[in-house]
């Protein structure tokens, strides 16, 4: 009995070493997607490229297969992506998706409303206003530290 005991213990050690080095091995590995984001995003006006800066981008929109980028200086560029390919390439810090065509910079909201029955909506720093729909609202709340 107790050399089988052994031998099972030895055999879960063994699974258990070898998932650690796997774990270790991910957290070590280079992942460009994950951690890193973009500073400056490539926006195609006409014939040319524009790199415009992230930092000074208020909200974004989704219209169709586009994104609508709205910039701080009050211009709008079209950006063929989709919202959840955009938002993984945007620092989370910054950028937080609050419903299915909306994402803002959270530096740029002004203000946080409850509408009542846990409905919220955001008004931006220009006046701009969004509904918080209910499969973001946990997230945003706790970010904005509204909610725990």
């Amino acid at each position: 009995m107790a050399r089988v005991n052994s031998k099972e213990r030895d055999a879960y050690q063994e699974k258990v070493h070898h998932l650690l080095q796997q774990l270790a091995t991910q957290n070590v590995a280079p992942n460009t997607n994950n951690n890193q984001f973009l500073e400056k995003i490539a926006l195609k006006m006409g014939k040319k490229y524009v790199f415009a800066d992230t930092a000074q981008i208020k909200y974004i929109t989704s219209s169709s297969y586009y994104a609508e980028i709205f910039m701080q200086d009050g211009k709008k560029h079209v950006y063929r992506s989709s919202m959840a390919a955009l938002l993984e390439k945007l620092n989370p810090n910054r950028f937080l998706r609050i419903n299915r065509s909306t994402i803002v910079a959270i530096p740029e909201i002004k203000e946080v409303i409850s509408e009542g029955l846990g409905d919220y909506s955001i008004t931006m720093k220009d006046r701009t206003a969004f509904n918080v729909t209910k499969n973001y609202r946990q997230a945003f709340l706790k970010i904005m530290g509204i909610k725990s």
